[in-house]
């Protein structure tokens, strides 16, 4: 649940600003080799200390969805497949034993290389249950990648 909830807070848009001011404090007390590990284990209760400042204090960028991703997760759940937007997603194990098949994954490539795709096999669903009901979920898979192929004619 805590690589879990690491994975959220480190690709969830509306923290970034946090991230950053946090990893940034902690280049300044810690020698470089240190960095990134005070940076993850200290992190979580460092930005649920910053939201619970922002609330006392009646700050117009406190929201309660902001408070619940610092809380962190209640429980997590698994499960071998879901339904998105109507859209059936069946973890390998179950899927490899019919004749359609859901658990591919496709991921177009971005960042710094955009001449990647990522392709893999979905093999479990994981559902983060937050306070309020919030939910986060991520589909957790085996992957490899190729290198897009650029033909020209």
């Amino acid at each position: 649940m805590e690589v879990a909830h690491w994975f959220v807070l480190n690709n969830c848009d509306e923290i970034m600003a946090y991230l950053d001011e946090h990893e940034e404090m902690m280049k300044r007390e810690h020698p470089s080799h240190l960095v990134a590990q005070k940076h993850r284990e200290l992190f979580p209760q460092w930005f649920l200390d910053s939201v619970n400042k922002l609330k006392s204090s009646n700050s117009p960028t406190y929201s309660d969805e902001l408070y619940n991703l610092a809380f962190g997760p209640i429980c997590a759940k698994l499960f071998s497949g879901c339904n998105v937007n109507g859209v059936k997603f069946l973890g390998a194990a179950r899927d490899d034993k019919l004749c359609t098949q859901n658990s591919d994954v496709h991921v177009p490539g971005g960042g710094e290389s955009t001449d990647i795709d990522f392709y893999g096999k979905l093999t479990t669903v994981v559902q983060l249950l937050y306070k309020d009901r919030y939910l986060v979920i991520m589909f957790k898979y085996i992957y490899y990648y190729y290198y897009k192929i650029h033909m020209y004619i």
